[in-house]
């Protein structure tokens, strides 16, 4: 099936907009010995270093890279490392990658995570820090407790990825339990001169909880974490609440990127959606486009899956479900609905999303599998899988509607 002219735009405006190399090129001006970030300036000293950790980090420690060739500061570039998802990493020499599973932890990730911190121990303490982060580096980037065991770890990863919470409760529990998350980070960079770029991908826009906040610590509520791991027999004290903060930018967002998509007076922006997926379905329905107009929005709904579930993702069954809900009723039948994951991922499948119309929505019963959350071979049958491949980056999902 071939996407509609609207749907395809919508796809690759977005992944236009999240070039890291357009948002860079906006955000920093370079001049011989220092950089301007905004209203900031820094002078630079002779050794500049490039980290990054996430689903983005090697697209965008390499176009960081490309920056500082390009005008001219390239004898000042250091060590250029990035730790990534598999299949995310970029065809670039002069940068080391490492690549570790996600969303599910694995013991090959405290592997690569060892490896990420040896690299940054030879930064030295007069040298200048660019740290990029991404989502995704939660599961990527970890060290736990020392008397918390790695299959207890994953257990717990696991179970939080299939318990429905939201986004910020689970980087809670995920801090709590890391000797690396909540700024624990900083205790592994030899240097203070650390500006650190962060593409987020969490609906409330708090730094301190994308990746967990390596480099950024917050006030864990430790009553409801302890709540939560009480399940698996464990209780945790009180430890050091000492201040983490390095400078930071937010360099995309959700809320970024609608702002850029509403542009052209006919695309409305409805803002992040931070809630369940049956919530935001029925606040949704009660408002819905004109024709000629398409309604944008951006968010992760949270959906809770049962053990034996079938295959899908969240935007899948949101395509799902929005249809069976609002194509009950006649005067809906003219609506096109598409939502996709801006990395190029919908859950543990190859579809970033999917979309629909009425006339693919009646091919196929859909109860079934809305029932069995089964919704990824619901649209491979009918044909309206989205697949973009691995975009590199990530700012949570992109939600459209529109009449014909």
């Amino acid at each position: 099936m071939t996407l509609p002219k609207i749907a395809k735009k919508i796809i690759s405006d977005t992944l236009l907009h999240l070039s890291p190399i357009n948002n860079y090129s906006h955000m920093i001006k370079f001049y011989h010995n220092s950089v301007r970030i905004k209203d900031d300036t820094y002078n630079l000293p002779a050794k500049i270093h490039i980290f990054g950790v996430g689903k983005a980090a090697s697209y965008e420690v390499q176009a960081l890279r490309e920056l500082f060739i390009k005008n001219g500061l390239q004898d000042k570039l250091g060590h250029c490392v990035s730790y990534t998802k598999i299949n995310h990493t970029v065809e670039e020499k002069g940068l080391l990658q490492f690549e570790g599973t996600h969303p599910v932890i694995s013991a090959e990730n405290l592997e690569k995570t060892s490896l990420f911190l040896r690299e940054l121990k030879k930064i030295k303490n007069q040298d200048c820090l660019f740290f990029l982060l991404s989502g995704g580096a939660s599961s990527l980037l970890e060290l736990p407790l020392k008397q918390m065991k790695f299959s207890t770890l994953r257990v717990i990863h696991q179970d939080l990825l299939a318990s429905g919470m939201n986004i910020n409760a689970m980087n809670q529990v995920r801090k709590s339990i890391s000797q690396i998350k909540n700024g624990g980070l900083r205790n592994y960079i030899p240097t203070d001169n650390i500006i650190q770029f962060i593409t987020c991908d969490i609906p409330n826009a708090d730094l301190s909880d994308v990746g967990s906040g390596p480099l950024l610590s917050k006030n864990i509520n430790l009553r409801e974490v302890n709540s939560y791991l009480e399940k698996f027999d464990i209780k945790l004290n009180e430890t050091d609440n000492s201040v983490v903060n390095v400078k930071s930018y937010i360099s995309q967002s959700a809320e970024i990127l609608l702002q850029l998509m509403s542009v052209p007076q006919k695309m409305i922006n409805k803002g992040i959606y931070d809630g369940g997926l049956e919530e935001l379905i029925s606040l949704q329905k009660k408002d819905l486009p004109s024709k000629g107009y398409t309604f944008l929005s951006g968010g992760e709904a949270t959906l809770t899956v049962p053990p034996q579930a079938g295959k899908g993702g969240r935007n899948t069954h949101y395509v799902l479900a929005m249809a069976s809900e609002l194509y009950r009723f006649e005067e809906n039948r003219d609506i096109h609905i598409l939502s996709f994951g801006t990395d190029g991922t919908d859950g543990p499948t190859d579809a970033a999303g999917a979309y629909i119309n009425y006339a693919l929505y009646s091919k196929l019963d859909s109860v079934q599998y809305l029932r069995n959350f089964d919704s990824y071979t619901f649209f491979e049958k009918i044909g309206s899988l989205i697949k973009t491949g691995p975009t590199r980056t990530n700012v949570m999902d992109i939600r459209a509607m529109w009449r014909e």
